[in-house]
């Protein structure tokens, strides 16, 4: 009996020391994202002013300071960088010429062989058309043709050169152009449009790559047309999407100048990509990789890391998923104000500290692309100190004109987020930025928290701050995307914590 008794015992505490191993794990189990790899999603990144002749025109005269990166081992590095397309233009550009022995093809021959498979084409023909503006399609005598029809043969002889090619990707129509412009960019884009689908080309992608806001009225509009800069650029943006129809529209604005982070980066980012969202079409903005002096002035200042850090991440908890660097290698026809290894390859064709650090990015950035891609973008806000150290205006609105009542674009701050109430936003420095995203069929909200502060502050005091955020609605978990990892974090009574550097982000997506 009192064997079979201490049979009974010990199995009855193996039992009860199971389910409580068991009971604890369950307690313990930690809620995942859904799985996204069947959407191979990635990012997409470009640059201007890509591998070249080595050979700069200053003052009139030719220099040859670097070799002819037009070749297989250029266009090697290039790709090494982490683009994903290449855009021809400069000396790779094409103008018509005999298409066989250009250097056009030459050089995207050379790009293929190392396994490049979107080029982006500058044909000189198509910018030209541009330049008419109002003059491109009409009866009047000054119009270059009578009809549409004839625009886009004529837009169509162009393509045909190239168009079948293989990994063509598309075409640009020029760049940064005012609203004068609206009209005849509109009938333009529709015709190379056209143009492709008879050729067979339906995807064909065309660069149409918008003014940033930089507060000077004229460029959006006639005087007196709109009472604000706001409806200004808003309604410049807008004419430009519906004149076109255009699937994908671009900006450049960077953000680093020589007296801080410039007031047109986060007000034009917002309005880009809120247009495209309203008209159902992607954005794509440009990054900074360059220096640029105009006699004694510093108009754009070199970026370290934490500031290509700051634009690109910004830019994905904003939605943008399409990315043009400016610039490569400076220009092969160059000013003086110019600085060298501030771009990704000085002059020379060597690599700089600017090459590793968007590598590094890149490379991140593509790690956690399938999982935030699958997010849309609804909005973000900025929370500032009430007594900060540094200047704060910078993001919420951008330079105007004094001649224009209500002159400056504001970046609107009114987003109200689904999990996250602003009492509950806590930071111990100057600025923080918050974004929401949603996946609409996993109804899951994505949120990033950003450190905005400009690491150029880090020279007279402290640049990293205490974040902490609470959410609402009985959340456990947070998954969290950093710097190309993705972790699983514990909330303490739904709160997440860290600590940013100038330029850091976080994309949290919170579980239960």
């Amino acid at each position: 009996m009192k064997k079979s008794f201490r049979n009974v015992l010990a199995t009855s505490l193996a039992a009860i020391m199971t389910f409580a191993a068991f009971s604890g794990c369950a307690e313990e189990k930690t809620p995942k994202l859904p799985d996204y790899s069947a959407t191979a999603k990635q990012y997409e990144f470009s640059a201007y002013s890509g591998p070249n002749t080595g050979v700069y025109q200053m003052d009139g005269n030719y220099l040859t300071i670097g070799p002819d990166q037009r070749n297989a081992e250029g266009y090697t590095v290039y790709k090494d960088a982490g683009f994903t397309i290449l855009y021809l233009s400069g000396t790779a550009s094409y103008s018509g010429e005999e298409w066989s022995t250009s250097d056009c093809k030459r050089a995207w021959d050379a790009a293929l062989s190392v396994g490049i498979d979107k080029i982006l084409l500058c044909d000189k023909r198509i910018d030209a058309l541009v330049e008419l503006k109002d003059s491109l399609v009409g009866e009047s005598s000054s119009c270059r043709f009578k009809t549409e029809i004839e625009l886009k043969e004529t837009v169509k002889s162009y393509l045909e050169d190239y168009i079948n090619y293989d990994c063509f990707y598309g075409v640009r129509v020029s760049d940064e152009r005012d609203y004068t412009y609206i009209n005849g960019m509109g009938k333009l884009y529709k015709a190379v449009k056209d143009a492709a689908e008879e050729l067979g080309k339906e995807d064909i992608y065309i660069h149409l790559n918008v003014l940033p806001y930089d507060g000077v009225y004229s460029r959006f509009g006639k005087q007196g047309q709109f009472e604000n800069m706001t409806d200004a650029y808003n309604a410049y943006i807008e004419n430009y999407i519906t004149a076109t129809g255009a699937n994908r529209i671009s900006s450049d604005v960077y953000a680093f100048r020589g007296n801080g982070i410039t007031g047109q980066f986060y007000s034009t980012a917002q309005v880009i990509k809120e247009m495209a969202n309203k008209h159902g079409i992607e954005a794509s903005f440009c990054l900074q990789s360059f220096e640029l002096y105009s006699g004694q002035n510093h108009i754009y200042r070199a970026v370290g890391k934490s500031e290509m850090k700051m634009e690109l991440l910004s830019l994905m908890g904003m939605g943008y998923d399409h990315f043009y660097y400016y610039t490569y290698q400076i220009a092969e026809t160059r000013g003086t104000g110019w600085t060298e290894n501030t771009t990704f390859l000085n002059s020379a064709g060597e690599k700089t500290n600017v090459y590793y650090y968007g590598q590094e990015l890149m490379a991140d950035a593509q790690k956690m692309a399938n999982v935030i891609l699958n997010y849309n973008y609804l909005g973000g806000k900025f929370y500032t100190a009430p007594i900060p150290n540094g200047d704060v205006s910078c993001y919420l609105s951008g330079p105007g004109e004094t001649t224009v009542t209500n002159s400056a674009l504001k970046f609107d701050n009114t987003h109200e987020f689904a999990l996250i109430k602003d009492e509950n936003v806590d930071f111990d420095n100057d600025v923080v930025f918050i974004t929401e995203l949603k996946d609409i069929k996993n109804e899951l909200y994505m949120y990033m928290l950003q450190n905005v502060i400009d690491p150029a502050n880090g020279e007279y005091g402290r640049t990293a701050e205490n974040v902490t955020v609470k959410f609402d609605g009985g959340y456990t978990h947070v998954a969290e995307l950093c710097d190309g990892n993705l972790t699983y974090k514990k909330l303490s009574d739904g709160k997440y914590t860290n600590t940013l550097s100038a330029g850091d982000a976080v994309y949290l997506i919170p579980l239960k």
